[in-house]
């Protein structure tokens, strides 16, 4: 067991540290600006575990759906053991599941936030829809491992992910279940692009809050600049990080909304659960939203789901995606998947990046719910669509050319 002395040593340590983190964030973002002028010079022309156990479709009360913490049991690509805190909900009789993927500097609760009943609660409503959910802290955030910074990047989140859906499928989490949907948002959703396409392994895919072309301006300045090193913030003292781990400034995390329409108390809930990043983190996706490689090789079905005022990745291409209207959005990421692969795509207005956590949350998650009742394969419980009234947001279905796989 360290001594107090080893800790303060440590911790001075790290701190003489900083001056050089200082120098590589400042090295990351020219970097980023770099890749950023050179994209706007080309025409980007895509190509046509283990958990601890847990207990036990069709509509169901999320509120009798019941939930246990577990540990999935994942490694790193280089073997060593990096487990993932993650919240299991199963409503009785599921045999249809979604791995719920947050994005940066978020963990589990962006997806079920605490103290607002389920208004903000994406688990909910696919609870509500039958699905089970796994709705994990990706690696590097919340109460899962937090290996050495540079550790944490694209390739490990997307290893990490995919060993968790092979405990969905497996049964090593109590049940194993027959079909798996995943659902990302934001840096989850890049991620998704690369699990999905690189593993092969989900029945399908909603990606919320991404697309193929961002507003990386924004994303530097209104993310990356008003970032700190996580170990200088009291929130995260007792997880003893290196300096490589960061989290966002005070106020930082506006840009991520609709300010006009959300609710302040959900701006501060979130500012004081926010979570860390790894500073790797943020370039080591630009490969695949410059490439595609993944992206291209994805062939199920895939439900891009933006808010209209999304000032991360709206925009006018390339810099950012054309969110004039939700066919805009399907002519311009259609491109990027594979040449079988069914595409719809939601627009959701008077709503910013975070989707679930606007005021406009119940509409978004009842859209992505009923997606999944229509799309899924069907299973020995398969589950009734749960919308019994006309979507009252922007979405197109598949079109010509994008039969259902």
């Amino acid at each position: 067991m360290p001594t107090n002395q080893h800790h303060h040593s440590d911790y001075r340590n790290k701190e003489q540290q900083l001056p050089a983190m200082r120098r590589l964030i400042s090295a990351l973002v020219t970097f980023i600006v770099a890749a950023l002028t050179t994209a706007t010079t080309f025409t980007l022309v895509p190509r046509i575990a283990h958990a601890a156990p847990h207990n036990q479709t069709g509509h169901q009360n999320a509120a009798n759906t019941p939930c246990h913490a577990v540990t999935v049991n994942t490694s790193l690509p280089n073997g060593s053991p990096a487990p993932l805190a993650a919240t299991l909900c199963t409503p009785p009789g599921a045999t249809k599941a979604a791995m719920l993927v947050h994005g940066l500097s978020y963990d589990q609760y962006y997806w079920d936030l605490p103290g607002h009943g389920q208004r903000y609660s994406t688990r909910a409503a696919l609870n509500r829809a039958g699905y089970a959910t796994l709705n994990i802290s990706r690696l590097g955030t919340g109460k899962s491992a937090h290996p050495a910074s540079p550790m944490v990047n694209a390739d490990s989140q997307a290893l990490t992910m995919h060993q968790a859906i092979q405990a969905l499928r497996n049964g090593s989490l109590g049940q194993h279940f027959d079909h798996v949907a995943l659902v990302g948002h934001s840096y989850g959703s890049i991620l998704g692009y690369i699990e999905a396409g690189r593993y092969h392994d989900v029945d399908a895919f909603v990606a919320t809050g991404a697309a193929h072309q961002i507003q990386l301006i924004n994303g530097i300045v209104g993310i990356l600049l008003p970032s700190h090193p996580a170990m200088q913030d009291r929130k995260f003292h007792d997880y003893h990080l290196d300096p490589g781990y960061l989290t966002t400034n005070p106020g930082a995390r506006r840009v991520l909304y609709n300010t006009k329409t959300a609710d302040p108390s959900v701006l501060a809930e979130d500012e004081k659960l926010k979570s860390t990043y790894s500073v790797t983190d943020f370039p080591s996706f630009l490969p695949e939203l410059l490439l595609n490689s993944a992206s291209h090789s994805i062939n199920i079905p895939v439900f891009t789901v933006l808010g209209k005022d999304d000032a991360v990745m709206c925009g006018i291409p390339p810099l950012g995606t054309d969110c004039s209207s939700a066919a805009a959005v399907k002519t311009h990421e259609r491109p990027f998947f594979g040449p079988h692969a069914t595409l719809d795509t939601a627009l959701i207005p008077n709503t910013g990046h975070d989707l679930a956590l606007q005021q406009s949350a119940p509409e978004s998650n009842a859209q992505i719910a009923d997606w999944l009742n229509r799309t899924m394969p069907p299973g020995p419980h398969g589950a009734a669509s749960n919308s019994n009234t006309p979507p009252i947001v922007e979405h197109v279905d598949g079109g010509a050319g994008t039969g259902r796989h």
